[in-house]
């Protein structure tokens, strides 16, 4: 993002909070703060991120707007996730769920299962990871979300990729190679083609040893 576009989104964000305010519209505050803190995220300042994201907690909570506290909820473990506090990135991810659940919001319960998984990539606890990849991936086969389907293949092929089982991770990359052709989703393709190149180069490496 560039500077002018972020000081002008951060414009739009503090007029649509001030307005909400002065009409005592707490739904409107709360994803002001959101957008607020999406944008301190962005910029790599997690602690004001954090600062909009509990604001936004407290004028929720004061309402019945379940699907804008999942969001936040969601917004926060991303934070904690970058900043390395697994544990309480998990926390939040798992209260986004719980409320997804109870909505039965698919398409935000699949968002939140990936988000968990990512995180228990970065624990490198991948069992726990392809779990909730595979969670997702049946969720976005009966929503018959391409593109959701392309993410999960290339996530549980990055997993087998790292316990080295490079036969099972290009299978995957293939089918999600596949999706993202058919979708003409050329950034999609490009990636996974390099996660291609890279498995067959791990494994040709460790045929050598």
């Amino acid at each position: 993002m560039l500077a002018n576009d972020y000081t002008t989104a951060q414009e739009y964000f503090e007029q649509a909070l001030n307005i909400a305010k002065s009409i005592s519209y707490p739904r409107g505050k709360a994803k002001a703060f959101n957008g607020l803190g999406a944008l301190s995220w962005f910029n790599n300042d997690y602690p004001k991120a954090l600062d909009y994201y509990f604001k936004s907690l407290e004028t929720i909570n004061q309402t019945d707007e379940k699907e804008v506290l999942a969001s936040t909820y969601n917004l926060m473990g991303i934070v904690y996730d970058e900043q390395g506090d697994y544990e309480q990135a998990l926390e939040y991810y798992f209260k986004a769920l719980k409320i997804d659940e109870e909505l039965q919001n698919k398409k935000n319960i699949t968002r939140d299962y990936v988000n968990i998984g990512v995180t228990y990539v970065n624990q490198s606890n991948y069992p726990k990871a392809m779990q909730y990849y595979f969670k997702s991936l049946k969720i976005d086969e009966e929503l018959g979300d391409k593109r959701g389907m392309a993410r999960n293949y290339n996530n549980i092929g990055i997993i087998y990729e790292k316990q080295k089982d490079y036969d099972q991770a290009l299978k995957y990359y293939f089918e999600s190679l596949k999706i993202e052709q058919d979708l003409g989703n050329e950034r999609g393709i490009a990636i996974t083609y390099g996660n291609i190149a890279l498995a067959y180069i791990e494994k040709r490496t460790l045929v050598r040893h």
